[in-house]
């Protein structure tokens, strides 16, 4: 989606493109669209993807992994600024900690398996 951003952002530096303000308009909003919530929330379904089953089985410390839980909570939250544009502010606060989350949890995750102990 980031990508599918910047291609619009690179479509909007066209000499073409400058004189159809309609087309401006459109594709100023398709590039917010598709770097916000278009990225931020599949951004927050893998922070939770990854949170979920790491709190249950232990592979990550708890707060790691409640602190993953509430940036995918306000990243999913972040879809509500199709309809309020002043809660577009919870782009950035969900994706920036998520990206840094998704660096400490991949450092943080065991490298090998446990063995199941049988109880």
């Amino acid at each position: 989606m980031l990508s599918l951003s910047a291609l619009f952002g690179w479509a909007l530096s066209r000499p073409t493109v400058t004189s159809d303000d309609a087309l401006i308009h459109a594709l100023s909003t398709l590039s917010f669209l598709t770097g916000g919530v278009a990225h931020v929330v599949p951004l927050g379904l893998l922070v939770a993807g990854i949170s979920v089953p790491a709190l249950i089985v232990k592979l990550l410390p708890r707060p790691v992994a409640w602190a993953g839980l509430i940036i995918a909570v306000i990243a999913e939250l972040s879809t509500l600024s199709l309809v309020v544009p002043a809660l577009a502010i919870l782009l950035p606060i969900a994706r920036f900690p998520a990206l840094i989350w998704l660096v400490i949890a991949g450092a943080l995750l065991p490298t090998q398996r446990q063995k199941a102990t049988a109880s």
